[in-house]
């Protein structure tokens, strides 16, 4: 579900909307998080897992997922109450919000490799910039 949609069967609708948001969180975290490649001293590949990542990601997600179903059930409430129509200032602030994100995602995505050049030098600004590369 989106977020501008609120499941409309009470709690449990909103308990499997969350639940459903954890597990997508868990099969998105699964090849980024939970599993981590390092050299060890003798300069093998040696893969460490790292599930509590994982469930720490889910459960943040499946709590934030309920908070903002339960705010949009007051809000939509709030707005039942009033008979007049809701104002367009909260959906242009939201899109005003959205369009802020997505600038700054792409301006961090042009300048991080830049300011790890600058903060760990060549030498050791090569990894951190070949691994952004390879998860982009």
């Amino acid at each position: 579900m989106t977020s501008s949609t609120t499941p409309t069967g009470g709690s449990s609708a909103a308990l499997k909307d969350a639940a459903f948001a954890a597990l997508v969180t868990a099969g998105l975290c699964f090849p980024i998080i939970a599993l981590r490649s390092d050299q060890d001293m003798s300069n093998r590949l040696v893969l460490e897992t790292r599930w509590s990542w994982v469930l720490i990601a889910a459960a943040v997600v499946f709590v934030g997922r309920l908070v903002m179903i339960a705010l949009q059930g007051r809000m939509a409430a709030r707005a039942a109450v009033r008979v007049r129509k809701p104002a367009k200032a909260a959906t242009a602030a939201s899109d005003l919000f959205a369009k802020a994100i997505s600038i700054s995602g792409l301006v961090f995505l042009f300048v991080f490799p830049f300011l790890v050049l600058f903060i760990y030098g060549p030498g050791g600004a090569l990894k951190w910039i070949n691994n952004y590369g390879v998860q982009i």
